[in-house]
């Protein structure tokens, strides 16, 4: 084998291992948000935290669920879907459909004034910039 022949096989050697690292760290990422999302979300009945959902290209369901889940189902389906599906190159949409989502967001709960999707993405963006995650 060639060197030219040797260093372009080293190279898509080394674009598969950043390509699949890259990966790795987008997924974990993704899913520590969501679930610091869905935890940071207040909770009085649970219909709110159990309707946040993660879906790739595009915002997701036009339903709400009227009962809560066991309590981790939401969790626990966007962890099977973004085990299964491709990251990186995507967005990612976390979306929750309540008619009350947006307004616990911004302010009207006193268990969580800050909004928990806010509150979330500054803890994730700092942990990224420290290297942390």
């Amino acid at each position: 084998m060639s060197n030219v022949q040797e260093f372009k096989r080293q190279v898509e050697t080394f674009k598969a291992k950043v390509r699949s690292m890259s990966e790795q760290r987008n997924r974990r990422i993704i899913l520590y948000l969501f679930t610091l999302v869905n935890t940071e979300t207040p909770v009085r009945e649970g219909v709110l935290r159990e309707n946040w959902e993660l879906h790739p290209d595009y915002p997701g369901a036009t339903f709400v669920r009227e009962r809560a889940h066991s309590p981790g189902e939401a969790v626990a389906m966007a962890m099977r879907r973004i085990a299964s599906e491709r990251i990186n190159g995507r967005r990612w949409y976390f979306s929750n459909r309540t008619a009350y989502a947006f307004r616990i967001e911004f302010g009207y709960s006193v268990q969580k004034p800050g909004g928990m999707v806010r509150v979330s993405v500054r803890r994730v963006v700092g942990l990224i910039r420290r290297g942390a995650l």
